[in-house]
């Protein structure tokens, strides 16, 4: 019995021990403007968006970049615990949300993030399309090069939403299309974004 008990409450730990680990970047729904909880509103109006995240329009930047484009910027955005995003920015087209894009002043928590998301997206919709021979593909994405310069890579899987295949792009299927950069601050200090939208089939990348 005791050691039926040890057994138990060592499993506990285990899992106690994981939970901590994987909940870095995913944020889960504590954090509201972490990558994980965004990307389920990808075809949710900006009038849904703004009302169920509570986002005060008068206290972030609202751009109308074009007649059928608004982007809603948010300052200083919790993405995981003691981890904000610089800037993000949200893309809505025909009112639907179809891009964000997070900028941050750390590039190893930006790059631990885009391999968490990575794995998550290989689980859930299959293959990285992207040409694995591409010096660019996600899957050449050394952590070292990342934080220590710049660079650039991209994963994209077939993901179709119809909300935005319809809104957006005229019934073509789409696929989720994940980019992230190591960048340098305009005051010369590393830096990383991390890019999550949805973009036709036929788009290349």
């Amino acid at each position: 019995m005791m050691k039926k008990t040890l057994v138990q409450i060592l499993f506990g730990a285990v899992l106690l021990s994981c939970s901590i680990i994987f909940s870095g970047c995913a944020g889960h729904d504590e954090y509201p403007f972490s990558p994980a909880s965004l990307e389920k509103r990808f075809g949710d109006s900006m009038e849904e968006v703004v009302n169920e995240l509570d986002i005060d329009l008068e206290a972030v930047e609202v751009k109308d970049v074009s007649d059928n484009q608004v982007d809603i910027l948010i300052q200083d955005a919790d993405m995981a615990e003691n981890q904000k995003a610089i800037g993000l920015t949200m893309s809505f087209y025909n009112e639907t949300l179809v891009y964000l894009r997070y900028v941050s002043d750390d590039p190893g928590f930006i790059y631990d993030c885009a391999a968490e998301l990575g794995n998550t997206y290989d689980e859930k919709y299959g293959e990285d399309l992207t040409d694995p021979t591409r010096s660019n593909s996600r899957t050449k994405a050394g952590r070292d090069d990342f934080v220590g310069g710049d660079a650039e890579f991209v994963g994209q899987w077939r993901a179709d939403n119809e909300k935005i295949s319809e809104t957006v792009f005229d019934g073509e299927e789409t696929k989720l299309l994940l980019r992230f950069d190591s960048i340098r601050q305009s005051d010369g200090e590393p830096g990383a974004s991390l890019a999550i939208s949805f973009v036709p089939m036929s788009e290349m990348w």
